[in-house]
Formats: C-alpha cells, sequence, structure tokens
C-alpha cells in the first residue's frame, strides 16, 4: 500500500473526522476515504464490532457452500 505522509495542517483536520471523511479536489469530487484507526472503545457507530476469537472458529468450522450451490437455492425460493 503507498503512504502518503500529510502535513499538521491535515493531520490536525483528519484529527477531527473521528467518523471519517471525503477527501474532495477543487470541484468537490471525491477522490478518496479517510477511514480513522481508532481504537475498539472509539468505534464508529456504521462500524459493526469486530469479531472474537471464537465467533470467527464457530463460522470457519460450519458448513461450506459453492457458489453454484448458493445459486441453486437462490433459484429455487
Amino acid at each position: 500500500m503507498t503512504q502518503i505522509v500529510v502535513d499538521r495542517s491535515m493531520l490536525d483536520k483528519m484529527q477531527q473526522a473521528t467518523d471519517g471523511a471525503e477527501f474532495v479536489d477543487e470541484s468537490g469530487t471525491v477522490v478518496g476515504l479517510y477511514v480513522p484507526s481508532l481504537p475498539r472503545s472509539h468505534t464508529p457507530n456504521w462500524m459493526p464490532p469486530p469479531l472474537s476469537d471464537e465467533e470467527l472458529q464457530r463460522i470457519l468450522s460450519g458448513p461450506r457452500h459453492t457458489t453454484e450451490e448458493v445459486l441453486e437455492h437462490l433459484r429455487s425460493l
């Protein structure tokens, strides 16, 4: 991933955007998104909570289906 060094002024603006921000050019066209790296206690409301190790293992150990099996099931509904 490319790293871009921001100056102090931009860093101050980014730190105030606790729920993220859009980067736009002079004409207002969105050129990127900023999602802050925050501790879990400050997770934005729109972001789902992270999975626990136990929940992840439960999901991974469950039944698996191919794309074709899923599509066949959806067609049967």
